[in-house]
């Protein structure tokens, strides 16, 4: 009995070590990404988050080109919004923001820049989120 007892928990330690390490993006893995186009988050929609590429504000997310005022980034996540499509940026100060998670919802009119706060209200058209580890 003991030594079917020591074969059973030796199994058990080979499977726990031959199982793959859990991505650490997908544990945490946010809902989703919330963007708003009014200061007061009233028309809002939640973007679920599915790995770190630029999302552009075109085609259904259209209407929200140039019309984003607040943003909700999950916590343990960072988003940078770019006035341009395809997540470019000229290297300008006012022409992305950067916004990190867990603070609730930002208000686009006093955000990270490149080396001060900007006003990036009514401005963005793509964006980029990725995980903080």
């Amino acid at each position: 009995m003991k030594l079917q007892l020591s074969l059973g928990l030796l199994a058990l330690c080979a499977l726990a070590q031959a199982a793959p390490a859990a991505d650490p993006a997908a544990q945490m893995a946010p809902t989703s990404i919330m963007i708003c186009n009014g200061a007061n988050y009233i028309s809002c929609l939640s973007i679920p988050y599915t790995s770190p590429v630029c999302v552009n504000l075109t085609g259904g997310l259209g209407i929200f080109n140039k019309e984003i005022s607040s943003v909700q980034v999950p916590a343990g996540f960072t988003c940078t919004f770019f006035s341009s499509f395809s997540c470019t940026t000229n290297g300008l100060n006012g022409d992305f923001a950067i916004l990190l998670g867990g603070t609730g919802y930002n208000t686009l009119t006093s955000v990270m820049g490149l080396s001060s706060t900007v006003n990036f209200d009514n401005k963005a058209s793509s964006y980029l989120c990725s995980p903080l580890f």
